[in-house]
């Protein structure tokens, strides 16, 4: 049986991470159970528990893989990097493979430790048999690596006659598994899009109660701001029967304030809908989508460095977080329409909802990218707001169109903008045609028009696939070092 270990000791102290050390060391001779284990800064004394140790540089390189106890004098005597004094080893070697602190490159370690293992495997290789020796095992029981120590001591006699048969060069194991790591054929873009799509599905069903969490906090918001627009309804201005009648009293000599008093809605809670409507799904839906790239950054950029196709992830990444960008909609406008009677239906209001929080899901990708982790999602529920400050309701397009020229450019560059004229035009446009009723006074105190509905939804949808090719841009050209 084989345990596999991602830093076992990670979080706890020096003498306890002794303990579980030691604890594996005893599993691995008494339980017959082959131990590989990832571990960062041991201390030398648990460095020293490990039957062998394998050294991997950035990008997966191999720099080292043997005994422990040879590690130090292969970095000092191989390489000619000396140990400074009262520094631990294996600190001393984690420094020297980062790359950061010697004249010597990764690349030029990965191909000194090949370099001593051809020459290794040339010396024990017999011309008139095909067989070559390798570093003879331990006499322990299953020891840590146990596996790989095999692999090691016998796929050289086999790769040896087979190679020579084919008239290569001799190389032993390590060697031959890393030049196919540089001449493996990636797999195809869709077949990579199908694997990186179940890994996510993976991802989303382990982490569950985050999604139903998420889908919970749009459903919290869709019921809060519906109970509280529960009693406001739409009331046009009045007929101009009575506005005139009203007005002729002051025979031709009315107040202008008064004639624009008669000019507006009566009550129009429709554009509050509207802006609280977008502003809610933009906040929820941006936090949720923060977490689709943002939590396994260092994982996307050891894979990239290995040669996996950025936009196959990208695109997986967005199938994966489909079914929440299609069901967190829903979940918002059921109990929102519970309590507020519309005129446009349930599908109408819905397809806008939708635009939102696909448009929203790109914005929180793009911000999880370029933001630092730890500010990432105040920068996402910062820039939700800045939209929806000129979105058109408070301040409206009419009173921006007043301000300097900067202000008067962010409207046209707000997603929620658009959206919200289109959530609004939607639902006054049912109110036309009723007898008595003149819209057109809403309109003009907004700044919208009715022929701009489909400008409006054709605009969220770019705004959606806007952030999302920026979002990719992004991963294909932010750090780069780290890809290498």
């Amino acid at each position: 049986s084989v345990l596999f270990l991602d830093e076992p000791t990670s979080g706890l102290d020096s003498s306890s991470s002794m303990v579980v050390c030691g604890a594996l060391r005893k599993m691995a001779q008494e339980g017959g159970v082959t131990i590989i284990a990832v571990i960062h800064q041991p201390r030398y004394e648990i460095f020293q528990m490990f039957h062998r140790v394998l050294l991997l540089a950035k990008g997966g390189k191999l720099v080292y893989y043997g005994a422990p106890q040879t590690a130090l004098g292969y970095f000092e005597q191989d390489l000619g990097l000396q140990c400074p004094e009262h520094v631990n080893p294996p600190d001393f070697m984690m420094d020297v493979i980062s790359g950061d602190s010697t004249g010597m490159t990764i690349d030029e370690m990965a191909d000194k430790w090949r370099a001593s293992q051809f020459n290794e495997s040339s010396a024990s290789f017999n011309p008139e048999t095909g067989d070559g020796a390798a570093a003879s095992n331990n006499n322990e029981a299953s020891p840590l690596l146990a596996g790989a120590e095999k692999i090691a001591c016998e796929e050289p006699a086999v790769l040896a006659a087979s190679m020579r048969s084919a008239g290569e060069s001799l190389a032993p194991s390590g060697r031959v598994l890393a030049e196919r790591a540089k001449q493996r054929k990636m797999p195809n873009f869709f077949v990579q899009v199908k694997y990186f799509l179940i890994r996510s599905m993976t991802q989303i069903s382990r982490d569950i109660l985050w999604f139903f969490i998420d889908l919970g906090l749009v459903f919290v918001s869709g019921f809060f701001l519906g109970l509280v627009f529960s009693q406001s309804k739409y009331r046009p201005p009045l007929p101009s029967q009575i506005v005139n009648k009203s007005l002729s009293a002051f025979e031709g000599n009315a107040p202008a304030d008064l004639k624009q008093f008669f000019d507006r809605p009566i009550d129009d809670p429709l554009i509050s809908q509207a802006s609280l409507t977008c502003m809610a799904i933009g906040m929820t839906g941006v936090t949720a989508a923060l977490r689709v790239f943002g939590n396994e950054q260092i994982v996307y950029w050891r894979e990239a460095s290995a040669g996996m196709s950025t936009t196959a992830y990208f695109v997986a990444k967005n199938l994966s977080h489909i079914f929440f960008i299609v069901l967190s909609p829903i979940l918002y406008t059921a109990p929102f329409l519970t309590f507020v009677s519309t005129r446009a239906s349930f599908i109408d209001f819905y397809k806008i909802a939708l635009l939102v929080q696909f448009t929203t899901t790109g914005l929180g990708y793009l911000v999880s990218l370029v933001a630092p982790p730890g500010l990432a999602q105040l920068g996402g529920v910062v820039v939700v707001l800045v939209f929806s400050m000129f979105g058109g309701a408070r301040p409206t397009l009419v009173e921006i169109k007043k301000m300097f020229v900067l202000l008067r450019i962010m409207p046209y560059t707000s997603y929620i903008r658009w959206a919200q004229e289109a959530l609004y035009l939607q639902e006054l446009d049912k109110w036309r045609g009723i007898e008595g009723v003149n819209v057109e006074p809403s309109l003009k105190l907004f700044g919208y028009d009715f022929d701009d509905y489909t400008l409006c939804v054709g605009l969220t949808v770019a705004f959606g696939f806007g952030f999302r090719i920026l979002a990719l841009l992004a991963m294909l050209l932010m750090n780069r070092d780290q890809k290498h």
